[in-house]
């Protein structure tokens, strides 16, 4: 369970997930909406079994749940909050730190050559192929070892 399921977890009693950290666990393939199957078998476990362990795959925009009374209590909010799966408003963020890669612990992230001219949507483009470039960078890893 990753750090933010966690926490839905403990808002609403659900265990869910978002599509994005979903597909960066490697089980789950967001071509197919769906846990990859294969990815169970060539760790050596059993599909059917490891499968049922795993959370229900959110869209950014689905309802986790509603918070439960005990953490509508602790928080002091309003028993009819709503809690979403955790994702979209930070998706940028951990490429900054070197987005779950453990071999570059003080990996940086930058914009450069911003001037007052820059607009948000050359930003958001930035942003996109940063990440666009990592996903190219994994599949690149993959075939070296000819796993793709």
């Amino acid at each position: 369970m990753l750090p933010h399921d966690y926490l839905t977890f403990r808002l609403c009693g659900e265990q869910v997930t978002d599509r994005g950290d979903a597909s960066g666990t490697g089980w789950f393939s967001p071509g197919r909406s769906a846990f990859v199957p294969e990815a169970f078998t060539v760790a050596g476990l059993d599909p059917e079994v490891w499968g049922l362990r795993l959370p229900r795959v959110l869209d950014a925009t689905e309802v986790a749940g509603r918070i439960t009374a005990e953490g509508a209590a602790a928080l002091g909010v309003p028993a009819e909050v709503i809690v979403g799966p955790g994702t979209g408003d930070n998706m940028l963020v951990p490429y900054f730190d070197g987005e779950r890669t453990p071999n570059l612990p003080d990996a940086t992230g930058t914009f450069t050559g911003l001037t007052n001219a820059t607009m948000r949507e050359q930003l958001a483009l930035a942003a996109h192929d940063g990440v666009l470039c990592g996903v190219l960078a994994g599949l690149d890893a993959l075939r070296e070892v000819g796993a793709a």
